[in-house]
């Protein structure tokens, strides 16, 4: 989040959002790189959840990277989902069903704050067959994207 979005219950040195088109644009994505992989033997699957206040364009352009396999090009096993906050349940829920066994959960900001991490957490309190999941979190991207080689 920008600091001007802020709401007051946000730490803004914690907070940041990323921003498509910025410091790590879309292209950087959807070749997977800046995406964490799940683990698991033969793979698992990241669950990108978009905050509810991302605008429009900026939802759409991290809709876009599942069906775009971005993460194919990084490991021909890993699988991506991209959710909104609203609707982290219903695909975490539908991955279970499918017997999905990893599964990491990253929103798609530099770093959550523990109370956004806590909330969608909460989040999953209904979804049936969870603990058949080794589900993990990240608290966003940023540890990829810091880490990452520099590419110049």
């Amino acid at each position: 989040m920008l600091a001007s979005e802020l709401t007051g219950d946000e730490d803004p040195a914690r907070v940041h959002r990323l921003a498509i088109g910025g410091e790590w644009p879309l292209a950087h994505f959807a070749e997977g790189a800046g995406i964490p992989l799940a683990r698991g033997d033969f793979g698992g699957t990241t669950v990108l959840v978009v905050p509810a206040a991302t605008a429009a364009a900026e939802r759409e352009a991290w809709l876009a990277l599942e069906p775009a396999k971005a993460l194919k090009q990084r490991s021909m096993f890993a699988g991506l989902r991209v959710a909104d906050e609203a609707g982290l349940a219903e695909v975490v829920a539908k991955l279970a069903g499918q017997g999905t066994r990893s599964v990491l959960v990253v929103p798609t900001v530099f770093c959550a704050s523990p109370a956004e991490m806590q909330a969608l957490a909460r989040s999953l309190d209904t979804v049936a067959g969870l603990d058949e999941l080794e589900l993990e979190w990240l608290p966003g991207l940023g540890g990829e994207l810091c880490c990452a080689p520099d590419e110049n």
